[in-house]
């Protein structure tokens, strides 16, 4: 069990700018708590679930994309900005992982009060309140770190670049009322960017800390003696440079402790099954610049995922079609982003063809009966995104794929079968 691993404070930056996100919980991740609270109640023992993990790790990686202000979509593969924003994300997953375990563990033991076991209604009340400070009280203060932390790292990235003219790095605090004393200390002190210091005393230096550092050139500065200020305590897990190590989280976290080597594996799977997404991602970001382009372009078949096994019995049996791979043609990217549609206002923006690998697993899927096709539904906050897939014949190869996509009017969608 964790106890309190992180202090809100009153320290709260700009970036929590987001915070009404946080306001309530989830109803889909409430769900699922609720669904596992069953199953621990009923006897099973649960330190790691993968629906869990996804549910857990997005709100950090949207803070860190937000921080660094990038996607994985947007950069060059394999550049600077890339490998950066990977290891951060392979970080988010490995903290939500380990904080997960900690959510199942305080599940399970909130089974018994004292010696008495609980009723089920008396559990799932203590479910909900271990819901509510993990996934949403200390939410909050992740999630800003994610951003600190993630705009240090492409400060760091900033800083190594013009090492060479600007040498000095000077500590900035914010001299308010709510800043720590031990960090107003250190407002003004100037360090080459080479020196240790930096390695225990790059911002952020706490929760909330809303300090940052600017670079100088050479020509008029020099260090500050280290015996003209007064280094601050900084807790152990915030003594590193996040920026220089390119995480999020401390490794000295609290969640990190008792954490068994199965969850530290999943948590790996996960993050690299993620990254390939994206890489997937990046696939069908080419083929729509080359279609806006209306030049010459390669035709081909993109696969984005497996068949949700609900979905699979129910083509077997309707549809007469064992379907194992969801696909994406150039094709059916030409026909979603065809400008008729554009015009008309029903079709998705790019960004939207182009993040499906990554939503397609958290869909809601529906059966069209009269065009015996299915319909993958998504809500990106007041647009309610559909992506009609189907079995189509390209090549003389049957193939579950993307037959259009485009918006549609919430009550449309009682004209179809629910079936996930």
């Amino acid at each position: 069990m964790v106890d309190q691993p992180i202090e809100e404070n009153s320290n709260l930056s700009s970036i929590n700018s987001n915070l009404s996100a946080f306001d309530s919980l989830d109803p889909d991740l409430q769900a699922l708590v609720g669904d596992l609270a069953k199953r621990i109640y009923g006897g099973e023992e649960i330190t790691f679930d993968s629906d869990l993990l996804h549910h857990t790790a997005k709100p950090l990686v949207d803070g860190l994309q937000k921080g660094y202000g990038k996607s994985l979509v947007e950069v060059e593969y394999n550049s600077p900005d890339y490998k950066a924003l990977e290891n951060l994300t392979k970080n988010a997953f490995k903290f939500s992982a380990s904080k997960d375990f900690h959510i199942l563990q305080d599940m399970t033991n909130a089974l018994r009060d004292g010696d008495r076991v609980r009723s089920f209604d008396e559990f799932r009340a203590e479910v909900d309140k271990i819901n509510v400070k993990y996934n949403q009280n200390w939410l909050r203060t992740e999630y800003n770190q994610a951003i600190a932390a993630s705009q240090a790292t492409a400060r760091w990235q900033e800083f190594q670049d013009n090492a060479k003219a600007m040498p000095f790095l000077q500590y900035q605090a914010v001299m308010d009322s709510n800043t720590r004393p031990d960090h107003q200390r250190l407002h003004g002190v100037i360090k080459r960017i080479d020196n240790p210091f930096w390695n225990t005393h790059f911002p952020p230096l706490g929760w909330g800390c809303r300090c940052e550092v600017i670079q100088l050139p050479g020509k008029n500065h020099k260090e500050t003696p280290d015996g003209s200020f007064q280094k601050p305590d900084v807790p152990p897990q915030f003594r590193e440079n996040f920026g220089k190590k390119q995480q999020l989280f401390s490794d000295k976290h609290p969640y990190y402790e008792g954490v068994p080597e199965n969850v530290k594996r999943e948590a790996v799977v996960a993050s690299n099954q993620y990254l390939s997404k994206n890489e997937i991602s990046t696939t069908i970001k080419e083929q729509i610049e080359a279609i806006e382009k209306k030049g010459r372009r390669e035709y081909k078949t993109i696969v984005i995922g497996a068949v949700a096994n609900e979905l699979k019995q129910h083509a077997i049996e309707t549809i007469k079609f064992e379907a194992n791979e969801i696909s994406v043609t150039t094709k059916q990217l030409e026909h979603a982003t065809r400008e008729f549609k554009t015009n008309a206002g029903h079709a998705l923006t790019s960004e939207e063809l182009i993040m499906l690998p990554q939503i397609i697993d958290e869909c809601e899927i529906y059966f069209d009966e009269s065009h015996n096709n299915y319909w993958y539904i998504y809500r990106n906050g007041n647009r309610v995104l559909k992506y009609v897939f189907g079995k189509y014949l390209i090549k003389k190869e049957m193939l579950f794929t993307l037959i259009t996509a485009g918006l549609i009017d919430e009550v449309n969608l009682k004209q179809a079968i629910r079936i996930k």
